[in-house]
């Protein structure tokens, strides 16, 4: 019953979610606002994971909704709307890279702590995640904090099921690592 319900409840979002996209593509500014409420947080978070960067993350969720804006009319109905902007987000962030050639991973400035050996599991996460390469940090973002499925990340990467689930074997692999060493002590 209740799944039942969560499908007709992800349904009537999905049928929601068309009309707005189709209503942005008629150039309707009051539905580009209920998207931008809908996505414009999530968009952040997404961008400023894979970026670490504050303003960064901030340009490219403005970026995205130019695009969204520019682009609405292309969007066919194929996959849920949520794939279609995080890939249009994912590329974003990878012409951040691409023109900026800017590959590191985490400011090491922000991993400093006053509390000696009290290190902040938080910090010790965000450490570990931003030594992940930009392919297993947006893999682990999808996944486990925006909770697609791997079918629903392969579409927005542009992969194989399989590439976003070995991805994510490696990543997690990786953050154990990560998570086991003595970071003051770690020299990348």
């Amino acid at each position: 019953m209740a799944l039942t319900n969560k499908r007709a409840k992800k349904k009537s979002e999905t049928r929601l979610e068309t009309a707005l996209i189709r209503a942005v593509a008629r150039k309707d500014k009051e539905a580009l606002k209920q998207l931008f409420e809908s996505y414009h947080k999530r968009i952040f978070s997404f961008a400023y994971k894979l970026t670490n960067d504050f303003e960064t993350a901030n340009d490219i969720t403005s970026d995205v909704f130019v695009t969204i804006w520019e682009r609405a009319g292309s969007f066919k109905g194929d996959s849920p709307l949520s794939t279609w902007i995080f890939g249009i987000t994912r590329n974003k962030v990878l012409t951040y890279y691409r023109n900026r050639h800017h590959f590191t991973n985490i400011d090491e400035a922000n991993l400093s702590s006053d509390s000696g050996d009290q290190t902040d599991a938080r910090e010790d996460i965000r450490y570990a995640l931003g030594r992940l390469s930009l392919e297993h940090r947006e893999a682990v973002e999808m996944i486990f904090y925006l909770g697609f499925t791997y079918e629903e990340a392969a579409q927005i990467a542009g992969c194989p099921v399989g590439t976003i689930k070995s991805r994510i074997f490696h990543a997690k692999k990786l953050l154990g690592h990560y998570l086991s060493i003595d970071k003051r002590s770690y020299a990348p």
